[in-house]
């Protein structure tokens, strides 16, 4: 797997050791405001640029305005956010040009004007009424499902810079798309359905300008059915859907012989992990209803929160349990295995990332786990002890503790 608790882990071991020890521009127009846009002196001679209309893509923008009288060319401009200023990124002879190599969910503002030659002098006309338009978000790609008897989980390419993701579901009554769910991540559950039923799903991002939503142009359509009644709910989706447990474990990467102890708790969302390097205790705890992440070396009496960009992305519990928290595709392989001389009860499972998570069992009681990515082994769960309850101490953070600030980790 490729979100897997090892490398999570290293991250996390990482961040404690630190602790511890567009276009090129042509032509410069001086534009006063922008919402006083003005000509050059010599403006008298055309006209004013007026009809300017734009037609909106992913990554340009097709512009379209009248003819004016006498002119030689036009010459478009944008505003750059950075320079605050317009300034030109075409000169053309048409009524009409793209302006391509743009970002996608940005907004952008144009503005046109005509131009006369004559000799080696230019004239210039008066600017046409600014155009603001927002570029489309990219098409989502890659929706990938896994399913149960009555839930369906999708996920999809993530994209930068855009506000959310809207998934639609067909409504066989209505005859017709509704929405099913909004989401800002690039993954979504749907529960409720139906056993054995098929579902159809398309989806498309959208970013948010000022009150207005603008939209990616819809997905691909994507089939999905629900597994039928009578599927068995394996000891693995026991441990998942139960909600809670604490789990004692070590991790051994490939091809590393090192084992990283450590302590996991999980509980309707929220989770802790403990570990212990070079004699320091530390604890990672995320707490699902404030959405926020921490850092408490016990030790030292200390914590501080843990931000995105400190850990290398959004912290959650599906990256932090790992293996219990894999989407699984379609049915469950089972069998048994001998390992150093004693035999295990397995259930392999497909997950959504392209990976593989083998469970073993002794008796009732999960003591092993393994995860693979795309066919190749990448690590080992040893699992010391496992119970269905919770240790609530991981989950707190002692009043007397002070808070240190980490922002110096940003750079």
């Amino acid at each position: 797997m490729k979100n897997n608790i090892s490398k999570r882990t290293v991250s996390f071991i990482f961040a404690l050791v630190l602790l511890l020890s567009s276009f090129s521009v042509p032509v410069s127009v001086n534009f006063a405001a922008d919402n006083a846009i003005t000509a050059s002196a010599a403006s008298t001679k055309l006209a004013k640029v007026t009809g300017l209309k734009a037609t909106v893509g992913v990554t340009s923008v097709a512009l379209s305005w009248k003819k004016v009288s006498g002119a030689s060319g036009y010459n478009i401009c944008r505003y750059d956010t950075a320079k605050k200023r317009y300034v030109s990124v075409a000169n053309v002879t048409n009524t009409k040009a793209t302006v391509k190599k743009l970002h996608a969910a940005t907004a952008y503002r144009f503005a046109v004007r005509a131009y006369k030659k004559s000799g080696k002098s230019v004239s210039y006309g008066a600017f046409s009424s600014r155009v603001a338009v927002v570029t489309r978000p990219y098409t989502v790609t890659g929706i990938k499902a896994a399913r149960t008897e009555n839930s369906i989980l999708l996920s999809w390419n993530s994209q930068n810079k855009i506000t959310g993701y809207v998934v639609y579901r067909y409504d066989t009554a209505k005859k017709k798309y509704v929405t099913a769910a909004k989401t800002k991540a690039a993954t979504v559950t749907l529960n409720g359905l139906k056993a054995g039923t098929n579902y159809y799903f398309i989806i498309r991002a959208y970013v948010t300008v000022g009150k207005t939503n603008y939209y990616s142009s819809l997905s691909e359509k994507v089939k999905v059915q629900t597994l039928k009644t009578g599927y068995k709910i394996s000891k693995y989706h026991k441990i998942v859907n139960g909600g809670k447990y604490t789990m004692d474990a070590v991790v051994k990467d490939a091809g590393s012989s090192e084992k990283l102890p450590f302590t996991f708790a999980y509980n309707k969302g929220s989770f802790a992990m403990k570990s212990t390097v070079d004699g320091m205790q530390a604890r990672v705890i995320y707490n699902a209803k404030n959405k926020k992440t921490y850092m408490v070396l016990d030790q030292m009496r200390t914590y501080s929160r843990l931000s995105e960009d400190m850990m290398g992305g959004e912290l959650n519990a599906e990256d932090f349990a790992g293996a219990f928290a894999a989407p699984v595709y379609g049915n469950i392989k089972t069998g048994t295995k001998t390992i150093s001389g004693k035999k295990y009860y397995y259930e392999l499972f497909k997950t959504i990332d392209s990976g593989a998570v083998v469970c073993y069992f002794s008796g009732s009681t999960i003591v092993r786990v393994d995860s693979y990515d795309s066919g190749k082994y990448e690590s080992t769960l040893l699992i010391k002890k496992f119970t269905a309850s919770v240790d609530e101490s991981l989950f707190r953070i002692p009043k007397y503790y002070s808070y240190f600030n980490l922002s110096w980790l940003n750079g």
